[in-house]
């Protein structure tokens, strides 16, 4: 794997093709995604007593981001020009279902091993804690 995260490269890409604004999730794919079921932080805090819950919110993550991918690259107007399509979309979509890929792999290794599902919930905490003593040194 590259040193590049999968993110990185998808906006690396869709900078050097001018096409940022359609390769990663807008906004309101987030606060669909953020109605549907509580993804921040404290409620991933909340739920590290219950590692089915931690999952199965995991899972919908990965989901909608299969989604917004099709949704949003895979059925766009753009796509039926053949020369964005090979140059442009495909790459940029390979790039995003690569990235789909590494998440979903992620969270089967923290279906399948305990030490890594053990480090992320410390992650969390570690991630939860952090923030609030920033939000607090604010004040």
């Amino acid at each position: 794997m590259s040193g590049d995260s999968g993110l990185t490269a998808v906006m690396n890409m869709a900078a050097a093709n001018n096409v940022t604004a359609n390769c990663l999730p807008a906004p309101s794919f987030v606060d669909r995604l953020h109605h549907s079921i509580p993804l921040s932080l404290r409620t991933m805090l909340e739920a590290l007593s219950d590692p089915f819950v931690i999952i199965a919110r995991l899972k919908v993550l990965a989901d909608s981001y299969a989604a917004w991918i099709q949704e949003k690259l895979v059925q766009d107007a753009k796509m039926d020009d053949s020369k964005f399509k090979s140059e442009i979309g495909n790459p940029i979509i390979a790039k995003c279902n690569e990235a789909l890929g590494r998440i979903r792999s992620g969270i089967q290794l923290l279906v399948d091993d305990e030490i890594a599902f053990d480090a992320f919930c410390f992650m969390n905490r570690t991630m939860i804690l952090q923030r609030n003593i920033m939000n607090f040194s604010k004040k």
